[in-house]
This record gives structure tokens, sequence and C-alpha cells, in this order.
């Protein structure tokens, strides 16, 4: 199966490639500097997310990188982090900056129609209030806009499942910025139960690995920077903070290891290869 296959890919390359660690520090820190000092102080959140925003395409790109060479050739290096990282910079930074447009601008639109199949019912259900109960009619009014809901919620999750592996796209296969979506969408259509069921084990899994990082991080809004560092120092404290550092670094390096090696597993391979479990070490065959 291969999704359980990436998982002990991303296992295999990790443990042979500790140099992987190191970048996947530079994910994990980048992701929570910026999550941190929006906190702390955010008058200059956002200029501290835009920064995250322009340096973010490199770290992935080289990180991908990175991992593909550890996959498919059991060795890599941070020279690669940073040729990776140069060489696919612009199309990534393009790429990132056209998914964030559009998936805000679908859930703007699910919203948009959700609402507005909402206030339809809510108006035609006063009108037939003449001839129906008014419970019926609050209870078909609350099922409808749940209804709703749920709907453009699926949507969205949809769209995020059909275009999670655009930056997958660019770097190993070299794809273009609109090309990666429309190759990240063929790649989804093609395996649909396989990559949905990657998609939750993906997300239930790197939810239990940020768990310290959240801990921290609800810690910060509850408190602030300013009390949490006036307060008395504890052990605990000091743990809590370095657990969440070293989990979070571990976390970003292994599942972005999985996430490379399983999107290289549903490429199709120039040779017959149905068996999942052995290593990933073909090219992948020409794009669509």
């Amino acid at each position: 199966m291969a999704v359980l296959a990436a998982f002990k890919d991303g296992w295999t390359a990790l443990r042979a490639n500790p140099a992987l660690l190191v970048a996947g520090a530079f994910i994990a820190l980048g992701g929570q500097l910026s999550v941190l000092w929006g906190i702390v102080d955010s008058s200059v959140a956002p200029l501290v997310w835009l920064g995250w925003l322009l340096v973010f395409p490199f770290v992935v790109g080289g990180f991908i990188g990175m991992a593909l060479e550890a996959i498919r050739e059991s060795e890599t290096s941070l020279e690669r982090f940073v040729r990776s990282g140069r060489t696919h910079y612009v199309r990534l930074l393009l790429a990132t900056i056209l998914y964030g447009a559009v998936v805000f601008g679908f859930v703007v639109v699910a919203m948009l129609l959700s609402m507005a199949g909402s206030v339809v019912t809510f108006v035609l259900a006063m009108v037939a209030s003449t001839a129906v109960p008014p419970e019926v009619v609050m209870v078909a009014t609350f099922v409808v806009i749940i209804a709703g809901v749920l709907l453009a919620v699926v949507a969205v999750l949809a769209l995020l499942v059909a275009v999670q592996f655009y930056t997958a796209a660019i770097v190993v296969e070299d794809k273009g910025v609109v090309p990666s979506f429309r190759r990240s969408i063929g790649v989804v259509r093609r395996n649909l139960p396989s990559v949905i069921g990657f998609s939750i084990l993906w997300a239930i899994a790197l939810d239990v690995f940020l768990t310290p990082e959240l801990t921290l991080v609800s810690a910060l809004s509850e408190y602030g920077l300013t009390e949490l560092l006036a307060m008395e120092p504890e052990i605990g404290q000091g743990v809590s903070i370095a657990l969440s550092v070293v989990v979070a670094t571990v976390g970003a390096a292994y599942f972005y290891t999985v996430y490379t090696a399983y999107y290289v597993r549903l490429l199709p391979k120039p040779a017959d290869s149905d068996d999942a479990d052995q290593p990933p070490d073909a090219d992948p065959s020409p794009a669509d």
C-alpha cells in the first residue's frame, strides 16, 4: 500500500540522512517564529508573515529536493537544499501566492453561496409559514443552514486535497506554476481513495506532533511573552520549550519527507511496477 510505504520511506530516509533534520528545523522554526511574533507583537505580525511568505518557497523547495535525493539515492546534503531552493524559488513563490488567492477566493465564494442559500430558504420558509407550523419552519431552516455550512466546508477541503501536491510537482517534475496545479489535480483524481486516506492519516499524525508547539502558542496567547518571562523560571517551562522545538523539527522533517515519498509513489513508472512496497528509485515518466 503506497500510503504506509511512504511513511516507511520517510523514516528510512530520515534515519539515513540526519541533514534532513537541519532542513526540517528551518521549516519548523520559521513557522513557529511567524506565529509567535504575531502573538507577541501584533503590530509587526504582517511584516513577519510577509517575510515568511517570501522565505517559505525557498525552504520548502530546498527540503523537497533533499528528500527526493534521499529517497532515490539514499544520500543527500545541505548543498542540495540550497541548490533546489534556489532553482525552484520563483515558481514556488508564484504558486504559493496563487494557492493562497485561490483558496481565499474559494472560501469566500463558498461562504457567500451558503449564506445566499440560507437567506433564500428563510424567505421561502416565511412565505410558507402560514400553511406550515412555525416549529417545522424553524427546524427546516436550521437544517438547511447547517447543510450549507457543511457543504461549504467539504468543498474547501476537497480543493485543499486536490491541489496539495503543487509544491512536489514543481520540485519533483519541474512543472510550471499553473501546470503544477493541474498535475496535482490529475494525480489526486487517479488515486483518490489512496490520497484521501493519506491526507487524513498525515493530518492526524501531524497534529499529534504539533501538540507541544500548540501548547506553547496557547501559553503565549494567554499570558503574553512579557508575563511569561517575568514568571519565576521552572524546569518544566524550559523542558516544554525545548520539547516543542525538537518535536516540531523532527515532525517537519519527517512529514515533508513522507509527503515527497508519497507523491513519488503516485507517479507512473516507465516499467510496470505494481508493488508499492519497493523503494521508488525510478524516475517518473513524462508528465501528462
